[in-house]
């Protein structure tokens, strides 16, 4: 069967099971070949929008917004839109029924929980009308590869029984292997590795923190795996040392995908690497600082995300809990869409010194950035005393030059009397496929 030929059997079946795929994957696609002004007006057309459905129909916003005063006819420039108050992730848990439209019941919701890595794990829910798989697939065929294509898949939530069963026959002849980011064994590595060897996937999908124990497993065993085009990691910062590491031993492109429990999709990396392309026809993001006033373009700051397209459960102006940073608007890849900077770190990987400094996580996890080829792995640890440890696993030999040129470059940020101390070996822990890079017992 011809790659052409399958995509579309595989776009056709889809299509007719799941109520809304012809279309949505045709507006996504029509949006991705529009000029970049034209996207601008869509996304402010957008916001406009939501902010005025969220205000007719959706008792919080409701409240909120009369409460300082505003109706939706006052939005009329960027600067209305920055002045809107700001979702917390308190908010949701404190007022989950009424942030729900009133055009929708609950019960015809699929509510989507996060994980506890953030802090106290909240629940949305998603709006019925849009598959958000479909998200996916415009960027998967810029990557070079399709839906259709055999793929693998290192997750926290995979299919089991029956619901494995008729998944796989709703897919075939596509076949996708799995492994939960829960129960990476060495016995269960070694079954995925050889269900890849004969499916021979186009595209392997995973957190970070699980691409990292199948990368490791692969590279200490001296194994292979021939026909990968491109390697999908989600739900973490990637830091170039990884990022290095991976497509070294996976042998293919390596691409950043950036979202969340509340946001399947926020933005994605093209083959030039050079950031992430936002997805500015279904999501809004904003960057703004310590006193949620809009960044300037390369300043970093908390990462505000607004969903363009979740009627159902408004998103608006949410506080993700993630740094970032806007870069130049355009890419030598030609996409429409603008460019966000990596997400290098949460707000929670913020170091504090004695002094009340406090450094970001952008600082700590791009310390090695300069030296992919020596270093493997690392990640920081503050104790509770203050004292900083970073852990690192070097490629060969104890690489002392490079350990005392990131000392130097690090005390430009540190206090004088903060102690630093490079050890070889590991500790940063992994919470379902899900890496921590930077940990701090300071209160």
């Amino acid at each position: 069967m011809t790659g052409s030929l399958r995509d579309r059997l595989f776009y056709l079946r889809i299509g007719l099971l799941v109520r809304g795929t012809v279309t949505f994957r045709k507006e996504l696609a029509f949006n991705m070949r529009r000029p970049a002004d034209e996207l601008r007006y869509l996304n402010w057309e957008r916001r406009k929008r939501i902010v005025d459905h969220a205000f007719r129909t959706v008792p919080f916003y409701q409240k909120r917004y009369s409460a300082v005063g505003f109706e939706p006819g006052d939005l009329k420039n960027e600067e209305d839109f920055s002045e809107l108050p700001i979702l917390e992730r308190s908010h949701i848990r404190e007022n989950l029924d009424d942030l729900i439209s009133r055009n929708f019941h609950k019960n015809e919701l699929k509510p989507v929980s996060t994980g506890g890595t953030t802090g106290a794990p909240i629940t949305i829910f998603s709006d019925p009308r849009y598959p958000l798989n479909v998200i996916s697939w415009r960027t998967l065929e810029t990557w070079g590869v399709s839906p259709a294509d055999n793929s693998a898949y290192l997750y926290r939530a995979i299919p089991t029984g029956i619901s494995k069963v008729l998944r796989s026959l709703a897919l075939y002849p596509t076949r996708r292997s799995y492994l939960s980011a829960f129960a990476m064994s060495d016995e269960n590595l070694d079954r995925f590795f050889k269900a890849l060897q004969a499916t021979r996937p186009k595209y392997l999908v995973g957190y970070v923190g699980a691409l990292d124990v199948f990368a490791s497993y692969l590279f200490d065993s001296g194994l292979e795996l021939p026909g990968l085009r491109a390697v999908w990691s989600t739900a973490a910062p990637l830091s170039d040392v990884k990022k290095n590491f991976f497509q070294t031993t996976f042998g293919c492109p390596v691409f950043s995908q950036y979202g969340s429990c509340e946001f399947y999709w926020i933005a994605s990396e093209c083959h030039e690497q050079s950031g992430l392309h936002i997805d500015s026809d279904i999501r809004h993001v904003e960057v703004v600082d310590s006193e949620d006033t809009p960044c300037e373009t390369r300043e970093h700051g908390d990462l505000i995300v607004t969903d363009l397209l979740n009627e159902a459960f408004p998103l608006i102006r949410y506080r993700v809990g993630d740094r970032g940073r806007m870069l130049a608007p355009t890419c030598a890849c030609g996409s429409p869409f603008p460019l966000m900077d990596y997400v290098k770190g949460r707000v929670s990987d913020t170091i504090t010194l004695r002094s009340g400094k406090k450094i970001p996580g952008e600082i700590w996890t791009t310390i090695f950035d300069d030296f992919v080829s020596e270093i493997r792995s690392f990640s920081v640890h503050q104790s509770a005393d203050y004292r900083i440890r970073v852990y690192f696993e070097p490629y060969g030999e104890n690489p002392s030059a490079v350990l005392e040129e990131v000392r130097q470059r690090l005390s430009k940020h540190l206090d004088e009397k903060t102690e630093i101390e490079f050890l070889a070996g590991t500790h940063g822990a992994i919470v379902g496929g899900k890496p921590q890079f930077v940990t701090s017992d300071v209160g």
